[in-house]
This record gives structure tokens, C-alpha cells and sequence, in this order.
């Protein structure tokens, strides 16, 4: 999904960077030469969020798009120290109420919390289905 995304605009004239916490995955040999790779080299998106700070004071895109929950937190906040004018749009997979992995541990609640608190700061949330769009709507007030 995000490499149709950033090839997509890609070919549309855009600048686009792809940025990852390590420079690997299935889908890193269809990305379009034109897309430039930034890999932070960190397994864990939690430790890149001061390379990802540095990276948005540097660089000052227009706007970031994240995807997945722990992506998408450190995105926002990334965001907000580093320049509020940068647009966020976070993407949401799945059914995040629903998700036992955010039930049964401190850290999985301590995700829903944070989802609770900080998507409301992003600029834009894209949700596949209009049932994870009434998750989040229904169970974290966004």
C-alpha cells in the first residue's frame, strides 16, 4: 500500500521520500527509482523518533503520511516538536479495539491511550473500511 502511494506520486512530479526504520521488507524492490529511501536503521520505530525529528527539521516536507499504530504515534508527536506546519496523515489497518495484542498487556493498553490522546492532532486519519473508521470513532473518540 504505502509503496503504490509514494510510487504514485512519485510519477506525478512529487518529491518523495520513503522512510523507514530499517531499509528492508518484501516490497523494497518494487519501489520506483525516483523515490528516495531514508532508513534509520532502527528495528523499533519508538527508538527513531529523534532520527525522525532531525529528518523533519532537515528536510521539511509538506506533509508526512504513516501507517501502522506505533508509526503513527511517533509521527505525531515527531511532528509536533519538530515543525506543527508539516501536515499529518495517519493511516489506520485495523480494528484497533479489537486487537488483543492493545487488550492483555500495560504496553498494548498504554497504545490505546495514546491513540486515544494523540490522533486527534494528526491532520488527516485514512481508515480501508468504514468499520475501522467507526472503531475508532466509536472506542477512541477520533
Amino acid at each position: 500500500m504505502m509503496v503504490n502511494i509514494a510510487n504514485g506520486l512519485s510519477q506525478r512530479g512529487y518529491v518523495v521520500d520513503l522512510v523507514l526504520g530499517v531499509e528492508e521488507g518484501p516490497y523494497l524492490g518494487e519501489v520506483d527509482p525516483c523515490v528516495n529511501i531514508v532508513g534509520f536503521s532502527q528495528r523499533k520505530i519508538t527508538r527513531a523518533f529523534f532520527s525522525l525529528i532531525e529528518y523533519l527539521k532537515k528536510n521539511k516536507p509538506i506533509a508526512l503520511l504513516s501507517t501502522m499504530d506505533h508509526a503513527n504515534l511517533v509521527a505525531i508527536l515527531a511532528i509536533k516538536v519538530a515543525d506543527k506546519n508539516i501536515r499529518c496523515i495517519v493511516r489506520v489497518a485495523t480494528t484497533v479495539s479489537k486487537e488483543k495484542r492493545y487488550q492483555s498487556s500495560f504496553s498494548g493498553r498504554m497504545v490505546r491511550m495514546l491513540i486515544r490522546g494523540l490522533y486527534k492532532y494528526s491532520d488527516s486519519i485514512v481508515a480501508p473500511s468504514e468499520g475501522v473508521a467507526d472503531d475508532l470513532s466509536d472506542n477512541f473518540s477520533v
